[in-house]
């Protein structure tokens, strides 16, 4: 193999797969990068089996052929060498790289030896907005658990239904929705969880490429692709909770906040909050259209916020983690949110004052 590309795509593309190498013990081999010529492009591979992304790049191609090469020694070199073309020639299992002043040989491995990315024969097609699919997952994204004894909840609910789309993350703490329009031509329903690791690969890899992206879906994979980049997934397996049953659908108590306003009171508040807990307290007084949030800790002392706001209900108080208060209100784009609640033991909810394609649901600590 012999081709000559410009070492700012060939960066770009080692580090978008380099980042699901690493180091396996038990599989050496998955340590690497397979590198194959194909029409004037060059397509890098990785994979830890659970995951699979493949990266095509245009260059030169002198003489076609194909190797495997340690990944992130062959990715930190590439990044070290100046923004100049590239010379890269194989034989046998060496590989030759020239670059301005600099000449390196790398010792490689054969191609014949690495996993063979699967293929979705039969799946389901969609298309949706790069930058608004971008946009979602990084709203939800933060509330999907990282929990091994709960599968089902350790994934993103990817549920169409039409031309329209759910998103749902959860840690049992919180729960965030976001739906949006599909691009459904075969007008079929799905509903599939996506694992952790691969939503995360997918906002990566949408801060590359922001182009539209296309799903194919099967029983137990998931293909992504943007205009160079292609990843695929295993799905988790298993039924995902009935999400709806735990999202109020009537309140005691709501009131209506600017959502800067309110950010940086529940900010104040909680820096004198319990360590341990990170526990606000959120009152109301409707009679004197008062909003009181306030935080005690036995080492600092107490901080309290009044604020003047109508209140639409009854008197009521909850107590939450206010990071997880934070969280939510900087998901939402609105300037003005409402937040509304039962009592203390049930979960709240938050969203855009006239927007409800983005909900956040979460649990109060109980007291």
């Amino acid at each position: 193999m012999k081709i000559e590309c410009t070492q700012e795509n060939l960066k770009k593309g080692l580090n978008v797969v380099s980042r699901i190498i690493n180091k396996n013990t038990n599989l050496p081999i998955l340590n690497n990068v397979y590198i194959e010529t194909k029409e004037n492009k060059l397509k890098l591979i990785a994979t830890d089996l659970e995951m699979g992304i493949e990266f095509i790049l245009p260059c030169k191609v002198i003489e076609e052929g194909n190797l495997v090469v340690p990944g992130l020694l062959f990715s930190n070199y590439i990044n070290s060498l100046p923004a100049s073309n590239i010379i890269i020639e194989t034989k046998d299992t060496e590989m030759s790289i020239k670059c301005a002043s600099f000449k390196t040989k790398i010792n490689c491995f054969n191609p014949d030896d690495f996993p063979v990315l699967p293929e979705i024969e039969k799946g389901v097609s969609y298309s949706v907005s790069g930058v608004e699919f971008f946009d979602a997952l990084s709203k939800i994204v933060f509330s999907i658990a990282n929990n091994k004894n709960r599968p089902e909840i350790n994934g993103l609910l990817f549920k169409i239904e039409n031309d329209n789309l759910s998103l749902v993350g959860t840690d049992s703490y919180r729960l965030t929705e976001k739906k949006m329009n599909i691009v459904n031509e075969s007008n079929t329903s799905k509903e599939i969880i996506i694992p952790l690791s691969t939503v995360q690969e997918i906002i990566k890899i949408l801060q590359v490429e922001k182009e539209n992206i296309s799903f194919v879906i099967s029983d137990n994979q998931i293909l992504v692709k943007t205009k160079n980049i292609s990843l695929i997934s295993r799905l988790i397996s298993g039924e995902y909770p009935d999400y709806k049953q735990i999202i109020p659908s009537d309140f005691n108590t709501s009131f209506k906040i600017n959502k800067n306003e309110f950010i940086n009171i529940v900010k104040n508040i909680g820096l004198f909050s319990d360590r341990t807990s990170s526990d606000i307290n959120i009152k109301t007084n409707s009679e004197n259209k008062k909003l009181i949030i306030e935080s005690k800790n036995n080492q600092f002392g107490e901080n309290i916020a009044e604020i003047d706001k109508e209140i639409f209900g009854e008197d009521n108080f909850i107590n939450f983690n206010y990071q997880y208060i934070l969280d939510g209100l900087n998901s939402i784009d609105e300037d003005i949110i409402t937040f509304s609640f039962i009592n203390e033991n049930m979960p709240a909810l938050i969203k855009g004052e006239d927007n409800s394609d983005y909900i956040y649901i979460v649990m109060p600590i109980r007291v």
